[in-house]
């Protein structure tokens, strides 16, 4: 590989990126900051604080009500962006800043606990909506995902092209994985391997490992030094384990996996019959090669394991020497046909809450990292700055490992989304849309218990969790038997007809649940974006700062 072309891939950031995402940045806050109350809305409270009629325009409330719960689930879709012609021409037409000038404020309502006649006023929540029609405001929420930003850039932009076909299509992780797991492996190491390959990095170091997946694929289908390090002992043993066992039955399951992908491949106008062939032949073969698979399965660890997979169990920061762990765990790898042997690149899939954070921080800290390749998760456990953790217990003291927000500009704003909000944002709106799972009856069983809760204590508390109970009952009454046997408040003196008397009274409210909480889905990769660019602009800001 020549210099020259070691060059070229390796050019700096260019500093007006620094700008364009900045800019971006300034656009999602500014769009998104009056909807922070419905997004921060939760949707137990939904009945007992009257949130439709908080944090719902009038108008765009109405529009809803009309809707079927397909249209509510077509709101989502992605690919649908236009505004209808009379949306735009009846004086709600968007302004530059895609916002329409006309602030309407939402009305106020009241629940009035039945014991003790004290009234529940919700006039302290309000909220200023600035489009005033919902198929405006669906349209905003989608000019504002990153993908409408001018901020993404192709993959193909980044990696060498000679790389880029280098796929590995053996698909052993889908015997140990569901689908989805698999798939995002899969998907993940071919990013990885290709960037690796691009840069010339022989040592990747996964960040959050888990059980091991993307590392073992890593080292024993790209032939990649990996540590992997996981802050849970049961974690690591289970991956160390699990590595073994791939190691030695690695060469039988690309062989098995090939020869499927040429039965299937032989002739495309018999496909369907193919695949029930292949059921057919796997069944007879099991049987007939039992033998020859014992012998094949089972490879000779020396002539696979040129690259290693170390998995570690420890807690990394920004101050842990990633150069003495490459050194220490892999070791300098005397074969490899690149000089920079300690360089290393960062990859974590489903990093968590702070830990994702926390890689940006390592990476840009130590010199021996070239690429980051990230994927983050689990936004509601990240930990912001500017808001106290609702979970801390009396004068229990927060963290200073705060998560969010990470550019200096959006901490000189002082900016906070609010943990419902970060909630939402883990929400696929595409997978919504999809999918079509309908949430409703679940939502509004809880909702209405929140109702009786309050009712029958008095009180409003935050840490009345009963979990995902709602899938094991087969009615509202059996909900209620088990959530008040969790909660403790089995003692409480409610009849069958009282408990059944409550779903009567609500019943209407679930569609309405059903709309408000795909309303506030819109909202979802808004959210995601303010985070996602937040973390690259604070990368940028590393650059642009030293340069200047």
């Amino acid at each position: 590989m020549d210099n020259k072309h070691r060059d070229h891939v390796q050019a700096p950031i260019r500093q007006d990126n620094y700008t364009i995402v900045e800019n971006a940045l300034r656009k999602v806050i500014d769009f998104l900051k009056p909807y922070l109350p419905l997004a921060n809305a939760h949707n137990t409270d939904f009945i007992l604080w009257g949130l439709w009629n908080v944090y719902v325009n009038p108008h765009i409330a109405s529009e809803l009500l009309t809707l079927s719960h397909k249209d509510i689930y077509t709101l989502l879709n992605p690919n649908h962006v236009n505004v209808e012609s009379e949306d735009l021409t009846s004086g709600h037409h968007l302004h530059a800043d895609g916002m329409n000038g006309s602030h309407i404020h939402s009305e106020t309502s009241s629940h009035t606990n039945v014991k003790s006649g004290v009234k529940l006023s919700n006039e302290t929540l309000s909220m200023t909506w600035h489009h005033k029609t919902l198929a405006v405001f669906r349209m905003a929420c989608q000019h504002h995902h990153l993908d409408h930003l001018g901020v993404l850039s192709d993959v193909s932009n980044i990696i060498d092209e000679r790389f880029s076909k280098e796929s590995q299509d053996v698909t052993f992780v889908r015997r140990f994985m569901s689908e989805k797991k698999s798939h995002e492996v899969e998907v993940m190491s071919d990013l990885c391997h290709q960037l690796a390959k691009t840069f010339f990095l022989s040592n990747v170091i996964d960040i959050g490992s888990g059980k091991g997946y993307l590392s073992a694929y890593l080292s024993l289908g790209y032939k990649y030094n990996v540590l992997g390090i996981d802050a849970c002992q049961k974690n690591t043993r289970g991956a160390d384990d699990r590595n073994r066992k791939l190691t030695k039955q690695w060469c039988g399951i690309v062989h098995h996996a090939e020869q499927q992908q040429k039965v299937f491949e032989q002739d495309d106008t018999h496909r369907y019959t193919r695949r029930e062939d292949v059921k057919i032949t796997s069944k007879k073969k099991m049987r007939q090669e039992k033998k020859a698979q014992n012998t094949s399965d089972v490879c000779d660890v020396s002539m696979i394991k040129s690259k290693s997979y170390v998995p570690l169990t420890m807690f990394i920061n920004s101050s842990t020497d990633l150069d003495e762990l490459i050194s220490t765990h892999i070791g300098l790898d005397q074969n490899s046909e690149f000089s920079n042997r300690k360089q290393c690149m960062l990859a974590g899939l489903h990093t968590c809450g702070n830990l994702a954070s926390n890689m940006l921080k390592i990476f840009q800290s130590q010199s021996c990292c070239k690429v980051l390749c990230n994927v983050g998760c689990c936004y509601h456990h990240l930990q912001e700055e500017f808001i106290k953790n609702p979970f801390l217990q009396n004068d229990e003291q927060d963290s200073k490992d705060d998560g969010f927000p990470m550019s200096h500009y959006l901490k000189d704003e002082k900016f906070c989304l609010g943990r419902n909000a970060r909630m939402l944002a883990c929400q696929s709106a595409d997978r919504l849309f999809t999918n079509e799972q309908d949430q409703s009856l679940s939502l509004h069983w809880r909702a209405v218990l929140q109702i009786l809760l309050y009712d029958v204590t008095g009180e409003q508390r935050k840490n009345w969790n009963v979990g995902r109970i709602a899938s094991r009952c087969h009615s509202f009454l059996d909900y209620v038997r088990k959530a008040l046997s969790k909660l403790g408040l089995e003692h409480i003196e409610l009849s069958d007809d009282d408990i059944l008397q409550y779903e009567m009274r609500h019943a209407e409210q679930q569609f309405k649940m059903f709309a408000f909480y795909h309303l506030r889905a819109l909202l979802a990769p808004c959210i995601e974006g303010v985070i996602m660019l937040d973390r690259c602009l604070y990368l940028l800001e590393q650059v642009y700062f030293k340069t200047n």
